[in-house]
Protein backbone atom coordinates (compact mmCIF):
# COMPACT_ATOMS: atom_id res chain seq x y z
CA UNK A 1 0.00 0.00 0.00
CA UNK A 2 1.28 3.49 -0.76
CA UNK A 3 2.17 5.08 2.35
CA UNK A 4 -0.46 8.02 1.62
CA UNK A 5 -3.55 5.91 0.79
CA UNK A 6 -2.88 5.67 4.81
CA UNK A 7 -5.32 8.03 6.31
CA UNK A 8 -3.39 7.96 9.53
CA UNK A 9 0.04 8.60 8.14
CA UNK A 10 -1.56 11.27 6.20
CA UNK A 11 -3.07 13.18 8.82
CA UNK A 12 0.46 13.05 10.87
CA UNK A 13 2.05 14.63 7.57
CA UNK A 14 -0.67 17.15 7.28
CA UNK A 15 -0.54 18.14 11.19
CA UNK A 16 3.78 17.91 10.94
CA UNK A 17 3.78 20.44 7.64
CA UNK A 18 1.50 23.22 9.62
CA UNK A 19 4.92 24.18 11.60
CA UNK A 20 6.25 25.33 8.19
CA UNK A 21 3.09 27.96 7.02
CA UNK A 22 5.17 28.65 3.66
CA UNK A 23 4.89 24.76 2.56
CA UNK A 24 1.98 22.49 1.68
CA UNK A 25 1.67 19.03 0.72
CA UNK A 26 0.86 18.43 -3.02
CA UNK A 27 0.87 15.87 -5.77
CA UNK A 28 2.04 16.16 -9.41
CA UNK A 29 2.65 13.46 -11.76
CA UNK A 30 1.36 11.19 -9.43
CA UNK A 31 4.28 11.91 -6.96
CA UNK A 32 3.32 13.20 -3.56
CA UNK A 33 5.44 16.17 -1.83
CA UNK A 34 5.82 19.38 -0.37
CA UNK A 35 6.68 22.53 -1.87
CA UNK A 36 7.21 25.75 -0.14
CA UNK A 37 10.05 28.54 0.20
CA UNK A 38 12.57 29.07 3.02
CA UNK A 39 14.04 32.45 4.03
CA UNK A 40 18.00 32.15 5.07
CA UNK A 41 19.37 34.29 8.10
CA UNK A 42 21.45 35.90 4.93
CA UNK A 43 18.00 37.30 3.46
CA UNK A 44 17.79 34.86 0.61
CA UNK A 45 14.78 33.02 -0.61
CA UNK A 46 14.75 29.76 -1.80
CA UNK A 47 11.42 27.90 -3.65
CA UNK A 48 12.05 23.97 -2.34
CA UNK A 49 10.42 20.66 -3.82
CA UNK A 50 10.54 17.63 -1.35
CA UNK A 51 9.62 14.87 -3.28
CA UNK A 52 8.01 11.55 -1.21
CA UNK A 53 9.53 8.29 -2.17
CA UNK A 54 7.54 5.49 -3.00
CA UNK A 55 8.73 3.81 0.63
CA UNK A 56 8.60 6.86 2.81
CA UNK A 57 8.61 7.38 5.27
CA UNK A 58 11.48 4.40 5.31
CA UNK A 59 13.34 6.95 3.39
CA UNK A 60 13.35 10.29 3.24
CA UNK A 61 12.16 12.88 0.59
CA UNK A 62 14.05 13.91 -1.93
CA UNK A 63 14.80 17.96 -1.72
CA UNK A 64 15.39 20.14 -4.82
CA UNK A 65 15.54 23.61 -5.29
CA UNK A 66 13.34 24.72 -7.52
CA UNK A 67 13.60 28.85 -8.34
CA UNK A 68 17.49 29.29 -8.38
CA UNK A 69 20.71 27.65 -10.21
CA UNK A 70 23.10 26.39 -7.55
CA UNK A 71 26.65 27.77 -7.98
CA UNK A 72 28.02 24.14 -7.73
CA UNK A 73 28.01 24.39 -4.02
CA UNK A 74 29.40 21.32 -2.24
CA UNK A 75 26.56 18.59 -0.82
CA UNK A 76 24.41 18.48 -4.28
CA UNK A 77 23.69 15.52 -6.33
CA UNK A 78 22.77 17.83 -8.95
CA UNK A 79 22.77 21.48 -10.03
CA UNK A 80 19.14 21.22 -8.24
CA UNK A 81 18.60 18.31 -6.12
CA UNK A 82 20.23 18.69 -2.41
CA UNK A 83 22.23 16.02 -0.20
CA UNK A 84 21.04 17.29 3.31
CA UNK A 85 21.42 14.22 4.94
CA UNK A 86 23.27 11.22 5.61
CA UNK A 87 21.07 7.78 4.74
CA UNK A 88 21.39 6.58 8.35
CA UNK A 89 20.32 9.89 9.44
CA UNK A 90 16.81 9.29 8.25
CA UNK A 91 14.18 7.23 10.88
CA UNK A 92 10.94 5.85 9.82
CA UNK A 93 8.90 7.94 12.44
CA UNK A 94 10.35 11.53 10.90
CA UNK A 95 7.81 13.37 9.61
CA UNK A 96 8.38 15.94 6.69
CA UNK A 97 8.76 18.62 9.34
CA UNK A 98 12.05 17.25 9.88
CA UNK A 99 12.80 16.87 6.21
CA UNK A 100 12.11 20.78 6.04
CA UNK A 101 14.41 22.00 9.24
CA UNK A 102 17.07 19.96 7.64
CA UNK A 103 16.71 21.55 4.36
CA UNK A 104 16.37 25.24 6.06
CA UNK A 105 19.76 24.05 7.66
CA UNK A 106 21.39 22.82 3.93
CA UNK A 107 20.25 26.88 2.64
CA UNK A 108 21.61 28.36 5.82
CA UNK A 109 25.43 26.79 5.02
CA UNK A 110 24.82 27.67 1.38
CA UNK A 111 24.55 30.75 1.90
CA UNK A 112 27.49 30.83 4.24
CA UNK A 113 29.60 28.52 1.64
CA UNK A 114 28.45 31.82 -0.75
CA UNK A 115 29.53 34.32 1.16
CA UNK A 116 32.70 32.75 3.24
CA UNK A 117 34.04 29.67 1.12
CA UNK A 118 33.28 27.21 3.84
CA UNK A 119 30.83 25.38 4.53
CA UNK A 120 28.89 25.66 8.26
CA UNK A 121 27.48 23.16 10.26
CA UNK A 122 27.32 19.08 9.60
CA UNK A 123 29.49 17.86 6.56
CA UNK A 124 27.09 15.22 4.68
Amino acid sequence: MKWYKDKKRLEIEKQAIKQFPKFRLIKKRNKIGAEGKIYTKYGNEYKVTLVFPENYPNSAPEAYCTNKKLKEPPHTLSKRKLCYFYDNDWQSNYTIDVAISWVADWFDAYDHWRNYGTWRGKEF
